[in-house]
């Protein structure tokens, strides 16, 4: 018996629809983790430094950075700022 992979995709789809507001979140949060990469492609930053960059309250920033550290977008540097923030930068740029 063979497994026809298209037609168990449309199964699932079918099955288990996804809400809009979920789907809405994942692409604010795919827009915001963009925003991070850019942020930090010119380098480690602190999460202030971040928020400033974005023009994003610190807390959002803050939430959404450690998601990004959460699944492995990003990662610390080791290095703590002389306000005792963490630098973080794009994950394998060391």
């Amino acid at each position: 018996m063979s497994w026809d992979k298209e037609k168990t995709l449309k199964y699932i789809k079918k099955k288990h629809k996804v809400s809009e507001e979920k789907v809405e979140e994942t692409r604010e949060f795919m827009k915001i983790r963009k925003a991070i990469a850019k942020a930090l492609s010119s380098g480690p930053k602190t999460i202030p430094q971040i928020a400033e960059i974005m023009g994003l309250p610190l807390a959002d920033v803050t939430y959404n950075v450690m998601t990004c550290r959460k699944y492995g977008y990003i990662e610390e540097t080791g290095e703590v700022s002389d306000d005792d923030y963490y630098y973080y930068e794009l994950k394998g740029r060391k």
